[in-house]
């Protein structure tokens, strides 16, 4: 499903490429689909858009674990918002 989700999010990021919600769900979407590096890409591009949502953000560990830049990660960051 998420393989599908993304599909459908990276069409609607062609339509609104500034839009930092839809990267917000994109950098989730990679996440479970444990493409760490690409979430962090989307996150990335979050942050020059919305530091202030970017702020908000944390990608879940076994992202960062798995990219090895869990520590870079977990001071960039503060809470998860989908698990809230």
């Amino acid at each position: 499903r998420f393989s599908m989700a993304r599909e459908y999010y990276l069409r609607a990021l062609n339509l609104l490429p500034d839009n930092p919600r839809l990267l917000l769900v994109l950098a989730r979407i990679e996440q479970e689909l444990q493409n760490s590096e690409q979430a962090l890409d989307y996150y990335n591009r979050l942050k020059v858009l919305s530091p202030q949502l970017a702020g908000k953000i944390r990608i879940v560990q076994t992202a960062a674990d798995s990219s090895g830049r869990s520590e870079q990660i977990n001071k960039e960051t503060e809470a998860v918002p989908w698990q809230e």
